[in-house]
């Protein structure tokens, strides 16, 4: 600052001088050719000339560099090295001037021609080590802007913002997409973006003193219904377009700036399984108690905000402008907003101390506030450098595998956040999600039968963060882009399922047709049976009646003896039961008598089972001697192979006899 104390003012200056000085020690006046090692030597008024330098020694570099006029601001050197690609910069930080307090920082190369460069400006220097570590200084940056770099291409100080940011600086970041045609290849490549408002919106918002986000955030009700074209009543003009997304964005910009230390890592972390809602923002509409109605007063300022929509209303009557359309819905802004950054910077001082420290630029101390009566005692670091995250475990494609390890070549990032993009819709799967290395990301939730999308092709986004908040900013199919085809895991739990099911069912089948062939079969023999025993009946009345027909009859005989209630006790059995062992003589004397008259044959059918029995009878019995015999012979070891073998077969026999007892 330069005082003029005869016209009562000060003038703050903003020119740059220069001076070339000795880089040997220089002791050449004062210890008259003494060695300067010897003995401590300073600098005194007769060394001008030849240590320090002159008055028109000083050369003036710029006469008015880009930025404002000031004093008690702090400059800092840094040599060149190769941590800078041996560029050699000067910093200048804070300051004062008659009416405000800064808190910007600037640089320069100290090359002729070479601009002032302010922090966080979109052609501002910032290191990186994408590939190699290299600086991306002014020559670099210059060829690189005029050669490879779009104009729409997003560059890193872009996208870190403060409430205080214009508004015409907002833009919607598009994420690069790997080429389809070589296996998802990507060369190293920025994001690209697009101004969410136009030039005339944004003359229409700076004529109602509307410019940064915090004036579009605090809008009172008649400045955002004028931007929605309500400045008249019943007529509408001077409409700026999507207003009310642009508030909302700027409302969720200035929440997410504020510091909040109650949230913990686990409360920030969004869970992989909650997709993006694109409709709306803000949980359900509200409810008013103002401007629907005639016996309802017209909504003042405090009532509405004139974006947010109103439950079961579609307009509303405002004080001073009439009826007023209620936007039925409001897009969520999150797509954008996680793309904005907030920006960390000192508040405004001067007089603060600066030193170039580690490779770091350290600003400390200083005074200002409101009043400027603020005295700090904190310490500031500037980080220039972005880091960059490389994904060092991936799932195969077309493979049901479903974890992500992530590293980054900042031994200090280990904050990531990771975002899956559906290829086929060309629509965000999920927001950024933070993670750190050790938990990497697992997309397991992508799997259909867990409410995910389904099979198909898929690109994992990732970004490193450091301590500073610099967040990576280049895009990779090599480190930290990855396309893959996603398939979902065989349902083994439902696969055991239906194998166990379909084996239960075929094992009851199995046994349903095993009992009733069986059953099939006995109704088979009994079939036969009664029908022997019928057709003897028949042929024992003469002949002439069918068995059917007896059948018939004796079913009618049946229910008749049923119904009436009377036990039937046959012929030859007493109390109900056969006489065993003895001649049924009734029955025998019927036949006989039958016969007589014209069915000999019956009788010596007859007569000829009798028979048949009584030898059965007798070789049984036989057998059971011979048996008892033979077991005698052979326990006393008096058996030949003859009988043995006699003996097998008989057994063998006995053993099929039960067995058909037995079915």
């Amino acid at each position: 600052e330069t005082s003029r104390p005869q016209n009562d003012d000060v003038e703050y200056l903003n020119d740059i001088w220069s001076v070339e000085l000795q880089v040997e020690p220089c002791c050449r006046k004062n210890n008259r050719g003494e060695d300067c090692r010897s003995s401590s030597n300073p600098l005194k008024l007769e060394d001008i000339g030849y240590c320090l330098p002159r008055s028109f020694d000083w050369v003036e570099n710029r006469f008015h560099a880009e930025w404002t006029g000031r004093s008690g601001h702090v400059v800092i050197y840094e040599p060149a090295s190769s941590n800078n690609a041996f560029q050699q910069q000067v910093f200048i930080v804070g300051g004062k001037n008659g009416s405000d307090v800064f808190h910007d920082v600037w640089s320069w190369d100290l090359r002729k021609g070479e601009v002032w460069r302010n922090d966080f400006d979109s052609k501002q220097w910032y290191r990186s080590t994408t590939d190699a570590k290299f600086y991306f200084g002014p020559g670099q940056r210059r060829a690189m802007q005029d050669d490879s770099v779009s104009a729409e291409m997003s560059m890193p100080y872009e996208h870190y913002l403060t409430v205080d940011s214009e508004l015409g600086i907002l833009k919607r970041i598009f994420l690069p997409l790997p080429d389809d045609d070589i296996d998802g290849a990507m060369n190293t490549t920025f994001a690209t973006g697009k101004l969410l408002i136009s030039k005339d919106d944004i003359d229409k918002m700076t004529a109602l003193n509307v410019r940064t986000i915090r004036d579009l955030a605090n809008a009172d009700l008649y400045t955002v219904l004028k931007m929605r074209g309500f400045d008249f009543p019943w007529k509408t003009k001077n409409i700026v377009s999507n207003i009310c997304y642009l508030r909302s964005l700027s409302i969720a910009f200035v929440n997410k700036c504020k510091l909040d230390t109650s949230h913990s890592f686990a409360t920030t972390t969004a869970h992989s399984g909650m997709h993006r809602n694109n409709q709306r923002f803000g949980g359900s509409a509200v409810k008013i108690s103002c401007g629907f109605g005639e016996d309802s007063e017209p909504c003042g300022q405090s009532d509405w905000d004139g974006c947010t929509p109103l439950e079961g209303i579609t307009r509303v009557d405002v004080h001073g402008l009439g009826d007023v359309t209620v936007p039925s819905s409001v897009p969520d802004p999150l797509r954008d907003l996680e793309m904005m950054n907030c920006r960390q910077v000192p508040e405004e001082r001067y007089f603060a101390t600066g030193a170039f420290l580690n490779g770091n630029i350290m600003i400390l101390g200083g005074k200002g506030g409101e009043d400027q009566t603020v005295v700090y005692r904190d310490v500031w670091s500037r980080d220039d450098s972005f880091p960059h995250a490389v994904i060092e475990t991936k799932p195969l494609s077309r493979t049901p595998e479903s974890s992500f390890l992530f590293v980054s070549n900042e031994a200090s990032a280990h904050l990531f956040e990771y975002k899956v993009v559906d290829v086929t819709e060309r629509s965000d799967v999920t927001p950024w999600i933070l993670t750190t290395a050790e938990r990497g990301a697992d997309v397991s939730w992508l799997d259909d039968k867990k409410g995910g999308p389904g099979r198909g092709w898929y690109i994992m986004y990732v970004r490193a963060i450091d301590p500073s908040g610099n967040k990576d900013f280049q895009y990779s199919s090599e480190t930290n882009v990855y396309l893959w085809y996603y398939v979902p895991p065989l349902p083994w739990g439902l696969i055991t399922g239906y194998i166990s099911s379909f084996v239960f069912l075929s094992l009851v089948l199995f046994f349903e047709y095993r009992r009733r062939k069986r059953k099939a079969a006995l109704e088979r023999y009994a079939i036969r049976r009664m029908r022997r025993k019928f057709k003897l009946h028949a042929m024992s009345e003469g002949g002439k009646t069918d068995w059917r027909d007896y059948y018939l009859k004796r079913d009618y005989k049946e229910n008749d003896r049923r119904k009436k209630k009377i036990r039937h006790i046959p012929e030859g059995t007493i109390k109900g039961k056969k006489q065993k062992g003895k001649k049924n003589t009734k029955k025998m004397n019927g036949i006989e008598k039958r016969n007589e008259k014209g069915n000999e044959s019956m009788k010596k059918d007859h007569e000829r089972k009798i028979m048949r029995r009584r030898k059965r009878i007798e070789r049984m019995k036989n057998h059971s001697m011979l048996s008892k015999q033979t077991k005698q012979d052979e326990h006393k070891g008096k058996v030949n192979h003859k009988d043995k073998e006699r003996l097998r077969r008989k057994r063998a026999r006995q053993r099929h006899r039960k067995m058909k007892k037995i079915k």
